[in-house]
C-alpha cells in the first residue's frame, strides 16, 4: 500500500467537477513569481504523528538540510522521513531527499520506500533548458522474487512542485485568500493539487500545545494517490505567525481518513 507526506498532500478529481467552498476564482499557479521563503530555516525540524481512528500509525519528520546558491538562484534541500509504528496493518519506512528553488519548483528528488514485501526507489532531475524530468524507478518484490528498473523522460509544459516543495508552498501562501491549481509531480507522475487558501482564521488545539492558537484554515483536493493511500479531500491548519507551521491535517485515504498532527519541533517558537 502506497504512503502519503505529508500534507501535502494526494487525490482523484477532475477540474470540471471540483466544487469550491469559497467564492474567489481559481488561479493556475505557474511558479514564476517571488514567494516569501524567510520562514525556511536550515536545521528546522518538524515531527508529525499520523493517526487513524484510535490507532497511532507512525510519524513524519521534515528537516531543512541546506540552503545554497547555484548560478545566481536560491535553492533549498529538505529531507522527509516516514516511519510506521509497530501496528498490525502498516509496515512502511520511507526517506525522501528533495531540492526545490525559491519558486518551489521541483528540481531534484530521491525517495526510497520499504514495505514488508516490497521496495521501491524513485529519482528524478529537472532539465530546465529542455523542460523535462528524467525519472528513474527501481523496484523489488520480495514475495514474488522479481525486480526491475525503468527510466523515462517526462515532458512538462509548465513548472511543477512536488510533495516536499508543496508542503513549504502551502506555508508561504496560507494567509492569502485565493484558490490555486497546482501542477504537482508525485513520484515521477504528473498530477494536480487544488488548494483553497485563506478560508478563515480560527483557533485550533493540538496535543503538543497547552492552549488553542490562531491558525489559517486551508482545504482542497488532489488528482493522485500518495503515501498512506492518501486520496481525495484534505483540510489543514497553519499557524498564523511568521513561522507558518502546519499544525494539523485531516486527509482522506483509501480506507477512510487520517489525522496528521504536529508532535514536536526543535526551535524557539511563540505562537500567536
Amino acid at each position: 500500500m502506497k504512503f502519503i507526506f505529508l500534507f501535502v498532500l494526494a487525490f482523484k478529481i477532475l477540474f470540471s467537477r471540483f466544487e469550491s467552498a469559497v467564492e474567489f476564482q481559481q488561479e493556475f499557479e505557474k511558479f514564476d513569481k517571488k514567494f516569501n521563503t524567510s520562514f525556511i530555516q536550515v536545521g528546522e525540524e518538524l515531527v508529525y504523528e499520523v493517526k487513524y481512528l484510535f490507532f497511532k500509525l507512525g510519524q513524519i519528520k521534515f528537516t531543512v538540510v541546506d540552503k545554497f546558491i547555484d548560478n545566481g538562484k536560491e535553492f533549498y534541500r529538505v529531507r522527509v522521513k516516514i516511519d510506521s509504528y509497530s501496528v498490525p496493518f502498516v509496515d512502511i519506512h520511507a526517506n525522501f531527499d528533495a531540492v526545490f528553488d525559491s519558486r518551489f519548483v521541483a528540481q531534484r528528488y530521491y525517495s526510497e520506500m520499504n514495505e514488508k514485501k516490497y521496495y521501491q526507489s524513485v529519482r528524478y532531475n529537472f532539465v530546465e533548458k529542455s523542460s523535462f524530468y528524467v525519472v528513474e524507478k527501481n523496484y523489488q518484490n520480495f514475495e514474488y522474487n522479481t525486480k526491475g528498473k525503468r527510466v523515462d523522460t517526462v515532458k512538462v509544459m509548465t513548472n511543477y512542485c512536488d510533495g516536499p516543495s508543496l508542503f513549504y508552498y502551502a506555508r508561504s501562501n496560507a494567509s492569502v485568500q485565493k484558490t490555486m491549481v497546482l501542477p504537482t509531480f508525485i513520484e515521477g507522475v504528473k498530477g494536480i493539487t487544488i488548494i483553497n487558501f485563506g478560508k478563515k482564521k480560527t483557533k485550533i488545539k493540538i496535543d503538543a500545545l497547552n492552549r488553542p492558537i490562531e491558525a489559517y484554515e486551508i482545504d482542497g483536493k488532489a488528482s493522485y494517490v500518495g503515501f498512506f493511500g492518501l486520496t481525495g479531500d484534505f483540510t489543514g491548519w497553519i499557524s498564523a505567525d511568521e513561522k507558518a507551521i502546519p499544525l494539523k491535517g485531516k486527509l482522506k485515504v483509501i480506507v477512510g481518513s487520517v489525522i496528521v498532527e504536529l508532535k514536536s519541533w526543535n526551535f524557539d517558537w511563540k505562537p500567536a
